[in-house]
């Protein structure tokens, strides 16, 4: 008697769908599982059961849902996400983000949550070595002012590549101001000195184009560029990233996080 062989399964399922069983003809053939979903091939004589199609694995194919997994990817904790989708009623109100810090929400009230306060107007109202500055309010169109240990205090410092400069343009709250590549500071590889130029830093540092430096993991070179030109690597899946999670459409080096602002 001739064997059969079984038929096929239907194409790849996307996203991790699984392939329909081959019908097979013949004997008591098994089709093989395949990774794609299609049947293997049965043998024997007689009337032979269907070929067995194995599941899809991984995320989404072409067109799938932003920020899927891939085989043996990370499980998701609560409040983790790779898309909004994955947040509580399904995203409404949700931001999947991996900056939840960075989530703020409009003003729940135009009314000013902190009375204004002002304890000075310059800064020889304030003691010694203190400095008078402005805050600002959240919500609300007034500031105030308070006197601010200086890094003229005893016990108060600078960090490394600033300098105590009060009423720098730049300085902090404390006085520090950054200090110019042009006047001490060293600039970091893949960085040159170009005070005043756009696109430099606080110290006057601008990014080398990265068709000279290259770009980090997940990260791909915009190789015209004359500056920089590092921007992140966009993907489907875990699968796209050189390392890390896919959250958004967008490779990171952390899951996200299912972030509400307050209402």
């Amino acid at each position: 008697m001739t064997s059969g062989s079984g038929g096929s399964g239907n194409s790849l399922g996307t996203g991790g769908g699984a392939g329909d069983a081959g019908a097979g003809s013949g004997g008591r053939g098994t089709g093989g599982a395949a990774p794609d979903g299609s049947g293997g091939a049965g043998t024997g004589g007689g009337i032979g059961a269907a070929g067995s199609g194995s599941a899809g694995n991984g995320g989404a194919g072409p067109g799938g849902a932003a920020g899927t997994a891939c085989p043996g990817a990370q499980a998701l904790a609560a409040m983790q996400c790779r898309s909004a989708s994955e947040c509580p009623h399904d995203g409404r109100f949700y931001y999947c983000t991996t900056d939840p810090a960075g989530v703020t929400s409009a003003c729940a009230t135009p009314f000013c949550a902190t009375t204004p306060t002002h304890e000075c107007t310059v800064d020889g109202d304030c003691p010694m070595d203190d400095l008078c500055i402005t805050v600002p309010i959240r919500c609300c169109s007034s500031t105030s002012t308070s006197c601010h240990v200086s890094c003229r205090s005893p016990g108060v410092g600078c960090a490394a590549g600033d300098t105590c400069a009060p009423g720098t343009k730049g300085a902090n709250d404390y006085g520090c101001a950054p200090v110019l590549c042009d006047a001490g500071y060293t600039c970091p590889a893949g960085f040159t000195c170009a005070v005043g130029a756009a696109g430099a830093n606080v110290h006057g540092c601008q990014a080398l184009p990265c068709s000279q430096t290259g770009c980090p993991a997940n990260f791909v070179c915009n190789a015209t560029a004359t500056i920089g030109g590092c921007a992140p690597k966009s993907c489907s899946t875990d699968c796209d990233c050189d390392a890390g999670f896919c959250v958004e459409r967008t490779c990171t080096t952390v899951l996200g996080t299912c972030a509400s602002p307050p209402l």
